[in-house]
């Protein structure tokens, strides 16, 4: 188990006291992890009773002055579900509207507004994990503050998270107007800031690194990965290291115009697309394929971290053809779907009449005879086409000369079509890198070493 502390380890509690004197409860709170980053429980240390400096403007439970143990049972979606003692006895229910308005457990009455409603609970935490402020009907979401009541925010989001939906460009929406699949963990960009504030030279290092890091964040969270504040933040700091590093050397003008140029004619070409058509989906498509320069590897936070400065640095040219070409293909309609798995970028062709795939960097184009249903993350693990294409890209990772020595010659081993293409040497490494990696996720290679061997 992982225990951290909360950044607000202090709360005072209003409390009631006979002949009218008012006593408040301080309380310090240990919020308890577990292996997987879920919260699992909060200890409660009380320091004792003080008296207020304020008059008395409410009338609430009393508080427990005694250390103690709650165990937090959450919802999907990360919210405050019940709390229950160490012996398993339910000490305290909560209930939620669709966007966060607190309502009766038992029988989803809602609450009148201004209730002061989160001082009747235990904890103020609760929808999504966030802080309730029930005296003013609103929830503090960390970088913004959202009004459950209006499903929106105080402010707007500065960072447009998904091109391809309209719901993004209204960004005082609350996640997409979608409530029930995504949540908001983190706030605005923090480190563009705090740099801003303290320290003005590292400010363009600084919006590299909340670039990179709100693009992460948004991959994930597209992909269902993010499902607590802490998988957020962690999502969010792994681009971010990424970002601080890509915008320091020079020769990333160069690489980035590139980058800005076939993302340019990819958008051109879906609102052509969508304008003769009336089918939009392309340009969806090609908002995802550019939101793939952000993703980075979900399974392996220090991993994806080396993956996201490969593949803006040394892997520069691998990753501008792979994009183009992925982009391309959509343009074309020969991609149905684009999704993220171990921070590459997987462009599909369903139903295509064959089983083959080309990768360019982390950017995978895969043709299948069939269609795609259920979770792609179940699809990756159990077809080994997809898993042998994300090998190839251990080895663009590593090789700033992968397109020459190693894609080059496997294209040209394939076009000869003789059946000898799975035991060519750049095949055979693939799977060798496929092997190790996949391993780590309950993959037994053992099990496709007739189409995919390790060698002859």
């Amino acid at each position: 188990m992982k225990v951290k502390v909360s950044p607000f380890p202090e709360e005072i509690l209003p409390y009631i006291q006979f002949h009218s004197t008012n006593l408040h409860n301080i309380r310090k709170l240990h919020y308890i992890y577990g292996e997987d980053d879920k919260l699992v429980g909060i200890y409660v240390f009380n320091e004792g009773m003080v008296y207020p400096t304020f008059g008395y403007y409410g009338v609430f439970y009393d508080c427990n002055v005694t250390d103690m143990m709650y165990h937090v049972h959450q919802d999907r979606l990360g919210s405050y579900d019940v709390l229950t003692t160490d012996t398993g006895t339910i000490i305290e229910r909560l209930g939620y509207d669709v966007w966060g308005n607190r309502v009766e457990p038992y029988n989803w009455a809602q609450r009148e507004l201004f209730d002061n409603g989160d001082d009747m609970h235990i904890f103020r935490r609760g929808f999504t994990g966030h802080e309730h402020l029930g005296s003013f009907g609103i929830i503090n979401m960390n970088g913004r503050i959202y009004d459950p009541n209006t499903a929106s925010f105080f402010s707007p989001d500065p960072f447009v998270v998904d091109a391809s939906s309209t719901q993004a460009f209204n960004r005082y929406s609350y996640c997409l107007n979608n409530p029930l699949m995504y949540t908001d963990p983190t706030g605005e960009f923090i480190f563009s800031v705090l740099a801003a504030i303290f320290c003005p030279p590292l400010l363009p290092v600084a919006i590299g690194a909340d670039i990179f890091g709100a693009g992460n964040l948004t991959t994930q969270i597209m992909n269902g990965n993010v499902d607590n504040f802490w998988k957020g933040a962690g999502a969010y700091l792994q681009g971010a290291a990424v970002g601080a590093y890509y915008v320091a050397p020079t020769f990333m003008t160069i690489y980035g115009g590139l980058q800005a140029t076939v993302t340019t004619g990819s958008i051109i070409a879906g609102v052509g697309q969508g304008l003769q058509t009336g089918d939009w989906s392309g340009l969806g498509r090609a908002g995802k394929i550019a939101l793939g320069n952000f993703a980075l590897d979900e399974n392996n936070f220090l991993g994806g971290i080396l993956q996201g400065i490969s593949r803006h640095t040394w892997e520069a040219l691998t990753t501008t053809v792979g994009y183009g070409y992925t982009q391309i293909r959509n343009a074309n309609g020969n991609v149905s779907r684009v999704d993220y798995f171990g921070g590459a970028t997987f462009a599909t062709n369903e139903y295509s009449g064959s089983n083959d795939g080309v990768s360019f960097g982390s950017f995978i184009n895969v043709n299948i005879v069939d269609g795609i249903t259920g979770s792609f993350r179940d699809r990756v693990l159990s077809d080994p086409l997809y898993m042998h294409e994300y090998g190839h890209t251990f080895d663009s990772r590593f090789n700033p000369f992968y397109l020459l020595n190693i894609g080059l010659p496997s294209l040209n081993s394939a076009s000869k079509k003789d059946g000898q293409h799975k035991y060519y040497w750049t095949e055979t490494r693939a799977n060798r890198h496929t092997g190790l990696y996949f391993r780590k996720l309950g993959v037994n290679w053992n099990n496709f070493l007739d189409d995919y061997p390790f060698g002859r």
